[in-house]
């Protein structure tokens, strides 16, 4: 039993060692996100042309490990989860002329996603600014529609359930943005994230994913 103890901790103490010889910072960081979609009709009649969804807000969090290449770029990868959707900009009325209340006003997509980034420090003070730039691969791993209900009618209705069935369920995008590092412990960080593939694309209907993201971060090996 002690031999197995033993051997346990070696092994834990050498994968550290090896950790801590290839990541220089590791961390997590949480944020907002502000998303929407680009909507773009074609040969629809009076639907032609851009139909963009409303932003809606949401939340973010990742784990995150950077390697040093030299004093000025780093490698960062990042694995997390983030909100993406839209919030609705539709309106209905019954055939009374009754305008139709919806159960709430956005349309939610729970996203897990990976990031690479590559980052750029032009110099290093207290407060040390930087710049990224890197791609992003994202999967939809569920969404919760808007859903409304007729008066006189039974049962509950999808707003967009047709066009959410048939999204996507990936996404590949750039990443570009800044931050600051504050006593290199922590750093925020404003990033905008165009999405390079369609979410749809139908001889009437093209999407796209659009996200901002605005968040704050913490290296834990150097609290």
């Amino acid at each position: 039993m002690k031999t197995r103890i033993s051997l346990t901790i070696i092994l834990l103490m050498s994968l550290t060692e090896c950790f801590s010889q290839f990541i220089d910072n590791y961390g997590v960081s949480t944020g907002l996100t502000y998303t929407n979609q680009l909507w773009y009709y074609s040969n629809s009649g009076t639907l032609n042309g851009s139909r963009n969804r409303g932003y809606k807000p949401g939340l973010e969090i990742f784990a995150m490990a950077e390697k040093e290449l030299n004093r000025k770029f780093l490698v960062r990868s990042e694995l997390g989860y983030l909100q993406k959707g839209f919030k609705n900009n539709v309106s209905l009325t019954s055939a009374n002329g009754q305008i139709i209340s919806y159960d709430h006003q956005n349309v939610l997509l729970n996203d897990v996603a990976l990031d690479l980034k590559v980052k750029y420090k032009p110099f290093e003070l207290r407060v040390i600014p930087y710049a990224v730039a890197g791609f992003r691969g994202d999967y939809t791993i569920s969404y919760r529609d808007i859903n409304y209900s007729v008066a006189g009618s039974a049962g509950e209705y999808s707003l967009y359930g047709t066009v959410l069935h048939d999204m996507n369920r990936f996404n590949f995008g750039g990443l570009i943005g800044a931050g600051i590092i504050l006593n290199n412990r922590i750093w925020f960080e404003a990033c905008y994230n165009p999405s390079f593939t369609r979410s749809l694309k139908t001889s009437t209907l093209k999407i796209r994913d659009n996200c901002w993201e605005l968040r704050v971060g913490f290296n834990i090996n150097r609290i």
